[in-house]
């Protein structure tokens, strides 16, 4: 943690002790939500694997 704060002196770093803040917003999500969450997802991955194509046929 330490080292991490030292090589970002510009940022707060905070921990969390209680119920993770992720793990309390995931467990707020119903099945549509979900769904979408996992959809947009796999569109994330086509973009990034298409950017990444893209960057290494340039060179």
């Amino acid at each position: 943690f330490t080292t991490l704060q030292d090589a970002l002196p510009g940022i707060s770093l905070i921990g969390e002790f209680e119920t993770p803040i992720l793990l309390s917003a995931m467990s707020t999500k119903d099945e549509d939500e979900v769904e979408r969450i996992r959809r947009m997802g796999q569109k994330t991955i086509e973009v990034v694997d298409m950017v990444a194509d893209f960057l290494t046929s340039r060179v």
